[in-house]
């Protein structure tokens, strides 16, 4: 007989599971494949209702023609899974970065996922459980409306969003949006 109990406990288990085998996969990375929170330049700390976001990048400025990495650190709340790009079924993580004429952006580039097992229903699932990054590189323009701005001194500001789907052993919660931007002093030096 399985009761209420014994169910949450098993599902509580696996959630542990799965906790620790993001920590073990993330711990695995390398420094320079994995960016950490201290090389994140210029963070700022974004609340969401079911994770924090670092956002930043590797570079605190970049001058026109210049590529600079842009980075968002994405930590979960304790217990809690967030869907990975290409998981069908569910509305997996997204970073946008909105288009401008100042600059173009690649791709952003997701961390493995770690597979996860719903015990109940025995779906498996590619899920984030842990902290990981995600990363993006942006080309700035080297028009001359941008090198003047880089005589100047002045910030190049980086729009985008943040958009994701949570869920714990039981429920998933509605989705959320947060908007995120990133601020990038301009010069006219190529680091």
């Amino acid at each position: 007989v399985l009761t209420f109990r014994s169910m949450r406990q098993r599902l509580a288990a696996v959630g542990l599971v799965c906790v620790i085998v993001a920590s073990v996969v993330t711990g695995a990375q390398s420094p320079s494949a994995a960016p950490t929170k201290s090389s994140i330049k210029n963070p700022v700390t974004v609340r969401g209702k079911y994770l924090s976001l670092v956002v930043g990048s590797n570079a605190t400025t970049v001058a026109p023609g210049a590529q600079v990495t842009l980075l968002v650190e994405v930590t979960p709340r304790p217990r809690m899974h967030l869907y990975a790009p290409g998981q069908a079924g569910y509305i997996p993580v997204n970073l946008s970065v909105a288009e401008n004429p100042a600059f173009t952006t690649k791709a952003p580039v997701y961390p493995a996922s770690t597979p996860y097992t719903f015990a109940p229903t025995a779906e498996a699932v590619k899920v984030y459980a842990g902290q990981f990054m995600i990363r993006a590189d942006l080309v700035v323009a080297s028009s001359a409306a941008l090198k003047s701005r880089a005589a100047k001194g002045d910030t190049l500001s980086v729009a985008g969003a943040f958009e994701y789907q949570a869920c714990d052993d039981a429920v998933c919660y509605r989705p959320e949006k947060l908007p995120v931007e990133w601020k990038l002093g301009l010069t006219g030096k190529k680091e």
